[in-house]
């Protein structure tokens, strides 16, 4: 008679079932028990049985038939237990599936809907059931989008879109849709997760409440920026990242052409923000021209370093407003969470990192643990350099600029110095970028000017006759260059002095020419009007050429000190060299030699034709008293 054997729990024993030759089936009444059929329909085919045993890790079956020649056991536990786990875990599944509020779409790479969750119907109002074997295009999804993956993102990334899905009830929701494939050894499936983002689009654009937005750009103003930034850090800091970022030209542009204009620069801008940033972005105007990014989802530094770049880009390239054709210089500080300190506020950080992008004259800076540190630095070198303009720490060194026949002075650069009581002289390239990006160089400015005016004065004076014709050169800075009250300050300075005009030269580079032509040329045009005279320096670094400056108010060429540097090299630097001083002749210019450090470079300059020079090998820069003796000697020695 055939037999099977199993284990009770309940009972804690083993179980031996038996049957004829006929089919029994018995179940146990018991919650959890097992299932065991016994069939032998005929006397000679073998005993089956098929028994589940609930809960049991080990159950043995053991078939014998009369006229069976071999038996089996199978060990069925373990089977069972991972298809109870699978189930539960299915189950787990569709309920996360049921109670998350993203739509989430299954479709094929035919572009037909293969599930959906019933967030659906919570969104647009369509059930999961309606929507299954539809195509995409009825969910919203453009047509087509599967084949967007890989041409438009890097391999392995998802695709970003928003698009708008029409409800069940006419109602337009937006929706920002991320697309990845799904991993499969068979059929290609994609999942396209979807979040409602209607009331942030609506925002953005001004349509919900114009509380919340800026009324001159239409930006989020910054009690939605600080709303969504509370947001976005709450549902993950580590990928938010918030880009602060400011205009340092822009008050020059109102000073310049006024407000209408400036607000007008100010709406260019926020456009173009917006258009170089996604949809879920929140673009914010925080105050006059600071603006704020807070950019989501950035997983890797090269993503940060991608949309700050991309940002940089599209704000320094030239913006026409009413013929006015403007190149603003933008500094951009941006703190991220995968990098940020987590005790630091990120707009904070934001900021702090702008101000290091400023004094670097533009640029991006990234956050990171020593920023704060030099932002410290820059914070207390900013007041350093406000409490030595009022405390008279300054000074000016002059370098004479002299005839390469002859020896004669011709002309002294003025070359500022800062006296710190902490750390002793310092040079230019120390402070000056900190003096710009907080706009004490104006100040400054023009403390450098009435001091290099009064000095010639006294010189002129000294030397009597000889020294009527030597000129003072005095470097002017961007904002200076932008400065509303630049022309009528000269113009004091030079009245208070009696300084004649003509004894005045102010230098600017040719970067700045080139950086914003038409403002230069307004104001150098305003300079010589008064008889001040106007010198290019660093000659020949930038993207000028001598074509275009004849159409520049420019009375002097300062060539870079590459030309000098370049002598001995062979006959090319010769020709190029000798080619330069021809064309600056030819547009009535009178050409200086930089960087004079050999007293070859000197004979070949005055052999080639350059009249004038300046460098190390003719004179160094010196203070005022020995300036003041080097005078002394050449004025005996003309005598």
């Amino acid at each position: 008679m055939p037999v099977a054997l199993g284990w009770d729990e309940e009972m804690d024993r083993a179980v031996w079932y038996g049957a004829g030759g006929f089919a029994m089936g018995l179940v146990f009444p018991i919650l959890g028990t097992a299932l065991a059929v016994w069939a032998s329909a005929v006397p000679f085919s073998l005993a089956g049985l098929w028994a589940l045993h609930r809960g049991s890790p080990e159950f043995w079956l053991l078939d014998v038939a009369p006229f069976a020649l071999a038996s089996s056991m199978v060990r069925v536990g373990q089977w069972r237990a991972r298809q109870r786990q699978a189930v539960r875990e299915h189950a787990v599944l569709e309920t996360i599936l049921a109670a998350t509020d993203s739509v989430l779409v299954l479709f094929d790479e035919r572009g037909l809907v293969r599930r959906v969750n019933a967030a659906s119907e919570r969104v647009i109002g369509f059930a999961p059931a309606e929507l299954a074997g539809r195509p995409l295009s009825e969910c919203g999804l453009p047509d087509g989008v599967e084949r967007r993956l890989g041409r438009e993102t890097e391999p392995g990334e998802p695709l970003r879109i928003e698009a708008v899905w029409r409800s069940k009830f006419g109602a337009r929701r937006q929706i920002g849709w991320c697309i990845a494939p799904i991993p499969d050894g068979g059929e290609r499936l994609f999942l396209a997760t979807g979040t409602d983002i209607t009331e942030r689009h609506e925002l953005r654009g001004g349509l919900l409440n114009a509380a919340y937005a800026d009324p001159l750009t239409g930006l989020a103003n910054r009690v939605l920026f600080d709303s969504q930034l509370a947001r976005a850090l709450g549902l993950a800091p580590e990928t938010t990242a918030v880009i602060a970022l400011d205009l340092q030209t822009f008050r020059e542009v109102n000073q310049r052409l006024g407000h209408t204009i400036g607000d007008q620069v100010l709406r260019a801008v926020a456009w173009r923000l917006l258009n170089a940033t996604r949809g879920s972005d929140t673009v914010a105007r925080l105050e006059s021209d600071s603006f704020a990014v807070i950019v989501e989802n950035l997983r890797t530094r090269d993503e940060v370093d991608m949309v700050a770049r991309r940002l940089l880009h599209t704000l320094s390239r030239p913006l026409s407003v009413q013929r006015h054709e403007l190149t603003l210089q933008v500094g951009l500080g941006v703190a991220w969470g995968g990098a940020a300190e987590a005790d630091a506020p990120l707009l904070q950080q934001a900021e702090a990192a702008l101000g290091l992008a400023k004094a670097a004259q533009g640029g991006y800076v990234l956050y990171d643990p020593l920023t704060h540190e030099r932002e410290i630095e820059r914070v207390r070198l900013e007041k350093g350099l406000q409490q030595a303009l009022e405390a008279g720490h300054f000074s000016l060194h002059y370098q004479p600029i002299l005839e390469l026949e002859g020896g004669d002075v011709r002309g002294l650069e003025a070359l500022l110095r800062w006296d710190d009581p902490e750390q002793g002289m310092l040079r230019p390239s120390e402070f000056i970028p900190v003096a710009e990006a907080s706009g004490l160089i104006v100040p400054i400015g023009r403390w450098v000017l009435r001091e290099a005016c009064r000095q010639l004065g006294e010189w002129q004076r000294l030397l009597g006759p000889e020294g009527a014709d030597i000129f003072v050169s005095v470097n002017l800075s961007p904002r200076q260059l932008h400065d509303a009250d630049l022309v009528g300050d000269v113009l004091t300075i030079l009245a208070e002095q009696g300084v004649a005009p003509e004894s005045l030269v102010v230098e600017i580079t040719e970067s700045m020419l080139m950086h914003d032509p038409e403002a230069a040329r307004e104001v150098l045009a305003q300079l010589r009007e008064i008889g001040v005279r106007v010198a290019v320096d660093d000659f020949g670094t930038g993207y000028s050429s001598l074509a275009y400056l004849r159409h520049l108010p420019v009375d002097i060429l300062k060539l870079d000190r590459g030309f000098a540097m370049g002598l001995g090299g062979g006959d090319k630097e010769e020709r190029l060299l000798r080619a330069v001083l021809s064309l600056g002749y030819a547009l009535d210019m009178e050409v200086i030699a930089e960087g004079i450090e050999h007293a070859a470079q000197a004979d070949t300059l005055g052999r080639l034709g350059c009249p004038l020079g300046q460098g190390y090998h003719l004179a160094r820069p010196q203070g005022v008293a020995e300036i003041t003796r080097f005078l002394h000697l050449l004025a005996l020695r003309a005598a």
